[in-house]
């Protein structure tokens, strides 16, 4: 994985484990078709993500009037199927078409993805008796740009970038359903991580005379809606609690719906039979802090829950009481929304347009040059508060990687990160080590927002 730098990475992660990669997709392979009708009405597919195949179940009748009362857990395995059709789209031929799922519809940002302020969408339907169940897939991720509307929260209201993207594909939906000419429509969206946002906000806006039911799944979703009052049981969020991505932005913003942490529903020793007998990756929930050098800390081990309590509090800490303590010294109380929005936003925003542009060996230069300089200075930069040191450094990287940059810009960027990093290091004279802990143990730390992670507990599941 690309590693953006000792000192950005450490930011970006705060807000997105997961994203230091560009992402390319996952590569398309062929697989046999394979299903099975286990009774008069319900069906057995090959569900293929992320290297794993696993046996999904699918039925009409999983679409009742009882849904709302609890949750449906073949439904809701068949939900994650349908947010992995347009991960890979040979989930499509071997689950949906299967189903008897057709009239496919792609949109334009799910063929050429060149707009982070859409999202992928794959749509298709089913006509049972008199009824047509439309199915939504939202699509996560594919490349980097997409997280560029992530990080534009807004200074307020539901979060910025995943409403306008949330927006544009109920327009697409209607569409559908209008070209179509459908009526008594059942619809069932799905979606994971970005698209999980998405579809938790499309529950929420779309209104079309059309639709008699709706049925929303949104898997390791962040934080995304202001909660308005309305009834919202339709939507069911599915999570793992060691996902760091499902605590994003909590600012005022929440999830509607219903919330289910798949951990609670198993256990260690299915967990790990099941990760056996499907020969599945076993992540580890633990971690040892390190230094500086990446060597482990004695005695520091940490869980992930308890490493995320800790990053929270730090996070999000009211670094209004710290100016009040520290007059002379201004720092970033990103716990505030607006405050955020008008700064750490936008270096979030500059960041992503810079991975996003730079090839590999520019970005592996910038990396160097930030990483050997940052920690031999950092005492100087963080502890001495040796703003101009920092810019200067950052300047060398963007030069010697022939970059080229705006010196103001810069300028205001390194002063909001530090600024942003002082309000941390002051809060506690500990933190360091937690925030270079992110840097030396980030595949644990991300490997808990990746859909097979989810898959394997989910599954485990009876």
């Amino acid at each position: 994985m690309k590693r953006i730098s000792v000192v950005i990475l450490l930011l970006i992660l705060l807000f997105l484990v997961g994203c230091s990669k560009k992402i390319e997709g996952e590569k398309e392979i062929e697989i046999e078709p394979y299903y099975t009708v286990t009774t008069d009405n319900e069906y057995t597919s090959n569900l293929y993500i992320d290297s794993t195949n696993i046996n999904v179940k699918y039925s009409d009748d999983y679409f009742d009037s009882n849904h709302l009362s609890s949750l449906n857990l073949s439904l809701t395995k068949a939900s994650f199927a349908l947010a992995c059709a347009s991960m890979n789209e040979s989930n499509v031929q071997n689950c949906f078409n299967p189903w008897g799922y057709g009239n496919i519809y792609k949109n334009n940002q799910y063929i050429n993805d060149d707009d982070y302020t859409k999202a992928g969408l794959l749509i298709m339907s089913k006509v049972v008796g008199d009824k047509t169940i439309v199915a939504c897939s939202i699509r996560g991720y594919y490349d980097f740009i997409e997280w560029k509307s992530n990080m534009m929260v807004g200074s307020s209201g539901d979060h910025f970038g995943f409403k306008i993207a949330c927006l544009s594909i109920i327009d697409e939906i209607n569409q559908y359903i209008e070209f179509n000419s459908l009526s008594n429509v059942i619809l069932w969206v799905s979606g994971y991580s970005r698209g999980g946002a998405i579809s938790n906000l499309i529950g929420k806006y779309i209104n079309n005379d059309k639709i008699i039911d709706k049925y929303i799944y949104a898997f390791e979703a962040p934080r995304c809606a202001i909660d308005d009052g309305r009834d919202y049981s339709f939507i069911n969020n599915i999570y793992i609690k060691l996902d760091f991505i499902t605590y994003n932005f909590p600012f005022d913003l929440t999830l509607l719906g219903n919330n289910y942490d798949v951990t609670s529903f198993t256990n260690d020793e299915v967990l790990k039979e099941f990760i056996t007998q499907n020969s599945i990756s076993y992540h580890p929930s633990s971690f040892s802090l390190k230094n500086l050098k990446g060597e482990n800390i004695e005695g520091s081990n940490l869980t992930l829950t308890e490493f995320y309590s800790i990053m929270l509090e730090l996070l999000y800490v009211d670094t209004s009481k710290i100016n009040e303590l520290y007059i002379d010294h201004e720092v970033l109380n990103v716990s505030n929304r607006v405050v955020y929005a008008n700064t750490l936003e936008k270096i979030l925003v500059k960041i992503i347009d810079l991975i996003d542009t730079s090839t590999s060996s520019q970005l592996n230069k910038i990396i160097n040059v930030l990483t050997d300089y940052t920690i031999e200075e950092w005492e100087e930069i963080f502890l001495k508060e040796k703003t101009s040191l920092f810019i200067s450094i950052v300047k060398k990287a963007l030069t010697e990687a022939k970059i080229e940059y705006n010196n103001d810009e810069i300028e205001d960027l390194c002063t909001f990160f530090l600024q942003y990093i002082y309000g941390i290091l002051i809060y506690s004279n500990h933190s360091i080590k937690y925030l270079v802990s992110i840097y030396y143990n980030y595949n644990t730390i991300s490997s808990y927002h990746e859909a097979k992670s989810l898959l394997t507990y989910l599954f485990s599941i009876n």
